[in-house]
């Protein structure tokens, strides 16, 4: 019997933000994408990864100045080690740091690999934000979107080197039931601040049955802080949860509201870690939100209407045939945002630009 070729070894840079486990700000961050990704692709034999934070894009004033610097020295020298390059950042620093990546890339005579987050497209930037970024779409070996809506944009630009590339969790372990047959216990987990729909949601509870809840998770932002919840019945704040816990904590819930229409909003990772946990979602008709929730385990409703978001968690309380229908199918969709599936799928790109010319990108 003939035994298959193991492929050849091969060498990554990854770029992007470090992770960090104590700062609550990395949850469903670019941080943590690139995280589960390192330790995947670490798992692989033959498959050696190098990594470069770029933390300048965590500074300010004439620090900023320094760090880029610093910053793009160490991807220069750790590029010269690898076999191809990628970069994982959101379009707020893309302006800057894919330009840097494909020129070094370009120096070195190295393939780039472009991973941008979040949900918009470069032309949603003015001015020379904007043309930055598509030129350095335009130079990478593969540009990787998260959202389909930007893969047909990107494509309607003729990048025939784009694909699409979501946001994705690791598998949840299963764990024994406990939940009700009906749901009771809503969870919002997310950063607070008003666009994500934080003040719709507190009036929204005040509707709800005496026995049910909603809990808030996250770190507050923009002048929000605890008073936010004084005197409210349903709607309680109970911190940041750590970002390894958070699969364990959203078990003891029933149902993820989010009802965000944050300008940025891409494929927020809590709707993946909710999925995996079996738990439906209710949120937003708001940018791409549909392509990863649909009826089979979500209800949508329209942004900034606490009304809709009242009934919505109504249904769920009171229809426990509908409740169990949207727990099975937020079972199964949480197999399409699988870190092992991604990783693998980004390991076929990095081979596939690093063998010898022509090559084709599956």
């Amino acid at each position: 019997m003939t035994s298959t070729p193991s492929p050849p070894p091969i060498r990554i840079l990854l770029v992007g933000l470090a992770y960090d486990p104590a700062d609550p700000s990395s949850i469903g961050g670019i941080a943590t994408l690139a995280h589960y990704l390192l330790l995947d692709l670490r798992s692989r034999p033959g498959v050696r990864v190098f990594a470069a934070d770029l933390s300048a894009s965590r500074c300010k004033g004439a620090r900023l100045l320094v760090r880029c610097l610093r910053d793009f020295l160490l991807v220069l020298w750790r590029a010269r080690q690898c076999d191809v390059l990628t970069l994982h950042v959101g379009p707020t620093s893309l302006h800057l740091s894919g330009p840097a990546m494909v020129l070094i890339g370009r120096l070195l005579r190295k393939p780039v690999i472009i991973r941008q987050s979040a949900g918009n497209h470069y032309r949603e930037f003015a001015g020379w934000r904007g043309r930055m970024i598509e030129w350095a779409a335009r130079r990478a070996a593969v540009y990787l979107v998260e959202t389909r809506r930007i893969l047909d944009l990107a494509r309607a630009d003729g990048l025939a080197q784009v694909r699409w590339f979501p946001n994705y969790r690791p598998p949840a372990p299963r764990t024994p039931g406990g939940r009700a047959p009906r749901a009771r216990r809503f969870v919002f987990v997310s950063r607070v601040t008003p666009t994500k729909g934080v003040a719709e949601l507190i009036e929204a509870s005040e509707g709800l049955p005496a026995d049910a809840s909603v809990h808030f998770y996250g770190p507050f932002e923009e002048g929000l802080g605890e008073a936010l919840f004084a005197g409210r019945s349903r709607a309680s704040y109970h911190g940041c949860i750590p970002p390894g816990e958070v699969l364990r904590r959203l078990a003891d819930y029933d149902v993820l509201v989010l009802p965000t229409y944050y300008p940025m909003e891409g494929y927020p990772g809590i709707l993946m870690e909710a999925f995996s946990v079996g738990l439906p979602v209710i949120c937003t008709r708001w940018m791409c939100l549909e392509e990863v929730a649909n009826d089979s385990c979500a209800i949508l409703i329209p942004p900034r209407d606490p009304a809709a978001l009242r009934q919505a968690m109504l249904r769920l309380a009171d229809d426990p045939e509908l409740y169990t229908r949207l727990c099975q199918g937020a079972s199964r969709r949480a197999g399409d945002f699988s870190s092992s599936l991604w990783a693998e799928t980004f390991l076929e790109y990095c081979r596939a630009v690093s063998a010898p010319k022509p090559w084709t990108l599956p």
